[in-house]
């Protein structure tokens, strides 16, 4: 905020940058095999330029309807990359986690 109390348009943007990231958030990152902990490295890198204290969450896939040929993310893929997020970022957590209690 300026003087004056209204948010200048540099804030505005950096508010919007970071509302998009997290909408992109919403997205499954951890597919089976497609993402690497370098990968989920970087992207909590160029989250944490925006702001380190942004929800990062990475989901175990889990196969059904037309991808019942995928496996479910294994177990050390899933920890390796929350290790490599949490390095960048504050609050990373995993989504399905039961499917790894199988």
């Amino acid at each position: 905020m300026n003087a004056n109390g209204s948010v200048n348009s540099q804030q505005k943007l950096r508010q919007i940058e970071i509302s998009h990231v997290s909408a992109i958030l919403e997205d499954p990152l951890n597919l089976s095999f497609h993402l690497d902990e370098v990968e989920v490295s970087n992207i909590a890198r160029f989250i944490s330029g925006l702001n380190d204290a942004i929800p990062y969450s990475l989901l175990i896939f889990h196969p059904d309807h037309m991808m019942i040929d995928m496996p479910v993310t294994p177990k050390k893929q899933v920890f390796r990359c929350f290790g490599e997020a949490k390095k960048h970022l504050k609050h990373v957590n995993i989504g399905n986690m039961h499917l790894l209690e199988v």
